[in-house]
């Protein structure tokens, strides 16, 4: 906001819902960005599109981190392994990427992959064996994994580093240029390794840093001051 000659703040919210200090400041202000820790008040608050079970921004620049390295989706295979059922970055890079035309292959366990996940978007496959998912593939999105609600499955974390975790051997199999990409924050030893992790191929940490010119842009374009 800064950069854009804006100025932001903070309020604690209500239990109840908008306080009515809050309420006029959403009245004088151009735009308010809410986030809160339980979905029921964001449910009570919002009053634009619902977007409690993806995640758009992320979306984007996603999408932007791919452009810059494969500069066209025109072609592009894209596997995205891990949970996909509680993934909210998963339902919103199928519903955009897919718009481009890009292959999207799901990766995961049953557990955490149904296959109902096929009906997101036209052409999205669905395999069990990570070896498959990424031969080939051009872009690697790998979700988190949290040991929590692997708790309650029948899927132990053992089986599930030993059949999904990438490694230096199974990127191997990716094609040479392939990016690997993450949401963020990884877990080391779970979703992929150091080694991965650390790799020349690992943008990563540019796709963390590239959410400030997306979001900037996003803030521009709602306030008109998109070039």
């Amino acid at each position: 906001a800064r950069f854009l000659a804006g100025r932001g703040i903070s309020t604690e919210p209500a239990p109840a819902g908008l306080t009515p200090r809050q309420r006029l400041i959403r009245a004088v202000m151009r735009i308010l960005v809410e986030f809160h820790l339980h979905g029921s008040y964001q449910r009570r608050c919002r009053t634009t599109q619902k977007v409690n079970l993806a995640a758009p921004l992320q979306a984007l620049l996603d999408a932007y981190t791919i452009l810059r390295y494969k500069k066209t989706f025109k072609g592009l295979q894209v596997a995205i392994i891990g949970d996909i059922y509680h993934s909210r970055v998963a339902r919103s890079a199928i519903h955009l990427l897919s718009k481009f035309g890009v292959k999207i292959i799901l990766c995961g366990p049953p557990e955490l992959l149904p296959d109902v996940a096929t009906t997101l978007a036209t052409g999205v496959r669905v395999t069990r064996h990570l070896e498959e998912a990424v031969r080939g593939t051009d872009v690697i999105m790998l979700l988190r994994v949290q040991k929590e609600r692997l708790a309650g499955l029948k899927i132990k974390l053992s089986d599930y580093i030993a059949r999904y975790q990438m490694t230096p051997a199974r990127l191997k199999l990716a094609k040479r240029d392939a990016i690997v990409m993450h949401p963020g924050p990884i877990i080391r030893g779970l979703e992929l390794s150091g080694e991965v992790a650390d790799s020349p191929q690992s943008k990563i940490l540019e796709e963390v840093q590239n959410g400030v010119p997306t979001r900037m842009a996003i803030l521009a374009r709602a306030v008109g001051k998109a070039r």
